[in-house]
């Protein structure tokens, strides 16, 4: 078996920081596969590229936009916990 990190956040804050340094993380097998599915995507640009999208993105990073999407994160993340109940 191979085993990866995973990031888990409790704040909008860190989320944002997570997003902002993107450039800083290692990037395994999970990049490379994510960049062979979508290598167009900015998760997955470098560079000077990675800067222009994403500059081009920032409006929508921040605290109001994220929070837009609470609604709809617990309702997916409810429906996943109501599909792993042990019964």
């Amino acid at each position: 078996y191979r085993t990866f990190p995973w990031i888990f956040a409790y704040s909008l804050e860190a989320y944002q920081d997570i997003l902002k340094k993107t450039r800083q993380w290692q990037r395994g097998f999970m990049f490379q596969a994510l960049e062979a599915i979508f290598p167009n995507a900015l998760f997955v640009m470098e560079g000077p590229e990675w800067r222009r999208h994403r500059s081009l993105m920032n409006p929508f990073f921040n605290k109001k936009s994220i929070a837009d999407f609470y609604p709809l994160i617990e309702e997916v993340a409810v429906k996943h916990l109501e599909k792993t109940k042990i019964s």
